[in-house]
């Protein structure tokens, strides 16, 4: 151990202050010791041994610390001692024993103690006692002695975590301030953490992980995350967003090691496959467990595996899931079931990291930054990634730059790095590139270079630019898929397969990885500018090196080339170029890396050209459009482009429709037909996402007509599709206003559901059709918001209890229940149980916060509606200061939905103002009463005079009202106009003013 300490067990050894002998492992000379503590008791057999000056802590491997934190099944361990069985009989000396075996977690558990049950054990286990315990090469306890309970083949040992809360062995163990202190690692977690490899070259002294240059800043972030995680909630997320170079990832590794220190474990997920079997072990953490999710946009996969086993815990310590993000971007919509409390994260839990913005934060970390790489750059010397120099005294003659702000903290590290190492190194010349990003890659060369003569390789400098590039784009799974991709880079590709083999070695030894054959450049920004240079310089590379790709290749060139291209146009016009030539690998794969992507447009564009110049192709549109999720507003026009090839392709492709009923047709027409249905039906759905209401329902009536043929010519094979595109024609009913025919197909939808369902079980099982239980409580929902109130409360509650059941199967219905909790309040509203109302619209609002940050085009207008049920509900309770505050938060997002979709919600907005204007008068704020109907005023004059709907009603009584509201401020003038403009659409109405809003004041 550090300091010269050595642990034992306490009963191998005297009472603190005896002197003892101290034998390293592989010699035979003795070093004397004094024990400086001890304990023993039920839980604790252990002392410390200081041996002074005998031991150079130099020559010994940095010891792991760890703990065994899963409370179930059985955890591999080892240990080296030095049993009596093991003594020679000619000297007396002792040699080693290796003990191997298991530590049985839900043994020993009342004494403390570890048990453990050794694979093959010798004679006699007597002098073992003291060795130090090690699972997965972390140090986690110490062998006390046999236990006499058992045969040989059991061992009773000491945790290393019951160790560290005695604060004299920690203050021994681990002198000076707490925060340096090592903490515990969860040692049966290893496979799950992000390994941290050793800086090799410049670049890679800049990665968060390396942690070269100390943390700073922050601070009330890493404040706000210890209260997070001290909240009284059994599981919780919070999200980190930020554009990259801001500091995401070191925040995250600081707070999990302040986390670790204070008892939690801590994961910061490899971002390689995970094995579910080491996933798995996640359900039985018995410790505060904090997981840190990096790069959480982009790993779907991994997130359904640990969704499962997150699901599957049951101990009651919390659970906090930290996601690191460059935006709060739909990728959250497809969280599994298991984290699906982490799309909460957006709307209570979230920071968006900010950049450097002031001269003097710049200033001051570009000091620290400079200090710091010159102490890195003498551990490179020292391993031979770069040339000696004495950077101490470079570094003090290094003078600030402009720093122009605002900048990231990693662009001010990046600046520092390359001004110390122009000044250490030899003069640029007088063409020198400015571009530090150029100027790092062209240090970074020399670090190629200084390998590649390691391994014979005289390579030109452009063609190490591109192979570096290529390690960059494409993931090589070992050697052999390492060779392929190299073989596409042309003067590589003429090379012999051992010379290719020698240069994959090359990419292997400049970036390892400990998950693939190569780790590639790194930071992200600097691989991303490395790319764009070599594919600036070889136009025709790209299609070469992504003609063969898996689809894990396929989603991290996407991932790349769409952070890369930004403002560079010739970029964006290769990606459209490449994706055209290999359509089905990397169409769907941009598919989805454009819902993860910071800036989704270069993908977005590239799909728009290949949809519009390949839509006939059926196979590839029916392909892309089972790629897109069913919500998007990322992809919200693709979608609906695509679903339209879709029905044209499918039409092009049905037979001829004969004229004798369909029941006379072959099974095999008549799904055809029915897929026409479902295609048609889905356009429309599409098209009315994307406001175009009239097309989605002349769309949603093509396929019921359909769909109600097949249903009466085979009622059992699709009764479910006509139920289905029934629901979806009373949706687009509904949406334009005419609510009686809607009302008259929601009828006939839930009539067809009810046949097809069985009574409502008291529990949906994984074999129960979720799907048809979501569309009878759709029927139902969209039944009760056009029927009397009685009747319409019926609908509602049953609507909300199948909601419930299906949120208790999945969160994917979180939606579902939300809505048919709004439409219940409204019914409750109606029938006067105010209070009841005001309790469903509240959960309601709970529901669709989080759903609306993600996505607002499909959720905040229900967000803001059910703001103004609550508003409602608030009122007619009395309470008026919380009425006041909902009516304010439905304004602000219907204020919002009209900033986002210009010349839609202008009416709901007007409406709102008004609600919010009724309320500030019952606040006895006159002035905000007056300039919220003044907007609405404002409002509903423009829609009359546009034309948009019949509002000279809602005008006419909100004048009236302006009317009021301007002579309680004074405003007479401004009254009298008013009022004169309302009886001048009065009479227009053949209405005499006694048609003037009388509603009593809110």
């Amino acid at each position: 151990m550090p300091g010269g300490l050595v642990i034992t067990a306490a009963h191998a050894v005297g009472p603190v202050g005896s002197a003892v002998s101290v034998r390293r492992l592989h010699e035979h000379e003795l070093h004397p010791g004094t024990v400086i503590w001890s304990r023993n008791d039920h839980a604790v057999d252990a002392a410390l041994i200081r041996v002074p000056d005998a031991i150079d802590p130099g020559d010994l491997a940095a010891l792991r610390w760890g703990q065994l934190v899963c409370g179930a099944g059985t955890v591999r361990v080892e240990a080296v001692g030095f049993p009596s069985s093991t003594v020679d009989p000619d000297d007396g000396a002792r040699d080693t024993e290796h003990l191997a075996g298991t530590v049985r977690q839900s043994a020993s558990a009342k004494s403390g103690r570890l048990d453990i049950a050794a694979d093959k054990p010798p004679d006699d286990w007597f002098g073992m006692s003291g060795a130090g315990l090690f699972c997965n090469e972390r140090f986690v306890g110490v062998i006390a002695r046999a236990n006499p309970h058992f045969p040989q083949t059991r061992v009773s040992g000491v945790h290393l975590a019951t160790l560290a809360d005695d604060p004299e062995f920690a203050a021994l163990a681990w002198p000076g301030e707490m925060k340096s202190r090592p903490g515990l690692e969860p040692a049966e977690l290893v496979s799950l953490q992000q390994p941290v490899e050793p800086p090799l070259s410049p670049a890679s002294l800049l990665r968060a992980d390396a942690a070269v240059v100390p943390f700073s800043g922050q601070e009330d972030l890493i404040e706000r995350l210890h209260g997070w995680c001290t909240e009284p909630l059994p599981k919780s997320a919070f999200l980190i967003t930020g554009t990259a170079g801001r500091g995401k990832t070191r925040t995250a590794r600081h707070f999990a090691d302040q986390m670790r220190r204070a008892g939690w474990a801590t994961v910061v997920l490899a971002t390689s496959t995970l094995e579910p079997e080491a996933v798995q072990q996640l359900a039985s953490v018995h410790q505060p467990l904090l997981l840190v999710i990096d790069f959480a946009e982009h790993r779907s996969e991994q997130m359904a595996v640990l969704g499962k086993a997150l699901n599957e815990r049951t101990h009651a310590t919390p659970l906090r899931v930290l996601l690191l993000a460059r935006r709060a971007g739909e990728w959250r919509t497809q969280l599994p079931a298991g984290l699906g409390f982490a799309i909460s994260a957006t709307t209570h839990n979230h920071r968006e990291l900010r950049t450097l913005d002031t001269p003097e934060e710049r200033r001051v970390a570009f000091a620290q930054a400079v200090r710091s790489f010159a102490a890195g750059l003498h551990r490179l010397s020292e391993r031979g990634g770069i040339a000696p120099r004495d950077w101490d005294i470079i570094a003090a003659a290094v003078q600030t730059p402009h720093l122009p702000g605002p900048m990231t903290a990693l662009d001010v590290q990046l600046t520092a790095l390359v001004s110390l190492l122009r000044a250490g190194g030899p003069t640029d010349g007088d063409d020198v590139v400015t571009e530090a990003r150029d100027l790092l890659s062209n240090h970074e060369a020399e670090y190629w270079q200084r390998i590649a003569a390691r391994h014979g390789l005289h390579l030109h400098s452009d063609t190490q630019e591109v192979a570096v590039a290529a390690a960059c784009l494409l993931p090589a799974a070992d050697r052999d898929q390492a060779i392929a991709i190299l073989g596409r880079v042309p003067e590589i590709e003429e090379l012999t397969q051992d010379r290719k083999g020698a240069v994959a070695a090359w990419l292997e030894d400049l970036y390892p990885s400990s998950a693939d054959f190569w780790g590639g450049l790194r930071p992200d920004l600097l691989a991303e500018h490395l790319v764009a240079k070599a594919l600036g310089r070889n136009t025709k590379i790209l299609p070469v090196l992504l003609a063969q790709v898996d689809q894990r290749q396929a989603r991290q060139a996407m991932t790349m080339l769409a952070a890369a291209a930004g403002p560079r146009a010739f970029l964006q016009d290769q990606i459209s170029a490449v994706m055209a030539t290999h359509p089905r690998s990397l169409a769907t794969a941009a598919v989805q890396v454009a819902l993860e992507a910071a800036d989704p447009k270069p993908l977005r564009r590239a799909l728009s050209s290949l949809v519009a110049a390949q839509g006939n192709d059926l196979a590839l549109m029916q392909l892309l459009y089972h790629c897109i999720p069913n919500r998007t507003e990322v992809h919200s026009k693709l979608a609906a482009d695509i679903a339209g090839h879709v029905v044209a392709g499918l039409q092009r492709r049905a037979p001829r429709r004969a004229r004798s009923p369909l029941a006379f047709l072959s099974a095999r027409t008549q799904e055809s037909e029915a897929s026409l249905a479902r295609a048609i039906d889905s356009h429309a759905v599409r098209l009315a996402a994307l406001g175009r209401g009239k097309e989605a329902l002349a769309k949603a009536r093509q396929a019921v007509a359909i769909s109600q043929r097949l249903a009466r010519a085979n009622a059992n094979s699709y009764l479910g599709t006509y139920a289905m595109t029934l629901n979806n024609l009373s949706n687009c009913l509904y949406d334009l206003g005419l609510q009686a025919e809607g009302l008259e197909v929601s009828r006939q939808a839930v009539t067809a559901y009810r046949q097809l369902l069985p009574p409502l079980p008291t529990q949906l099982s994984s074999e129960d059709d979720h799907s048809l239980f979501a569309g009878l409580a759709t029927a139902l929902n969209n039944l009760s918001t056009a029927l009397g109130a009685q009747e319409s409360l019926i609908a509602a509650s049953e609507s909300v209890v199948i909601c419930r059941l299906l949120v208790a199967a999945s969160d994917t219905y979180t939606a579902d229940l939300a809505r048919s909790l709004n439409s219940l309040s409204s019914s409750l509203n109606g029938l006067g149980a105010f209070s009841e109302a005001a309790d469903s619209v509240k959960e309601a609002v709970k529901l669709y916060r989080p759903l609306a940050d993600t996505l607002p085009d499909s959720y905040l207008p229900s967000l803001a509606a059910s703001y103004n049920n609550l508003t409602l509900c608030l009122v007619a309770l009395g309470n008026r200061g919380a009425a006041l505050a909902a009516s304010k938060q439905a304004v602000k997002r219907y204020q919002r939905l009209t900033t986002r979709r210009p010349g839609a919600y202008v009416a709901e907005l007007a409406r709102s103002l008004c609600t919010e204007s009724d309320c500030f008068a019952e606040w006895s704020q006159p002035t905000q009463a007056y300039q919220s109907i003044h907007d609405a005023v404002h409002i509903y004059r423009r829609l009359v005079v546009d034309g948009q709907g019949d509002h000279r009603q809602n005008l006419k009584r909100s004048l009236y009202t302006l009317a009021d509201r301007a002579r309680q401020i004074g405003r007479h003038r401004e009254a009298d106009q008013a009022e004169l403009e309302a009886r001048e659409y009065a009479s227009i109405d053949k209405e005499g003013p006694s048609q003037r809003d009388t509603r009593p004041p809110l």
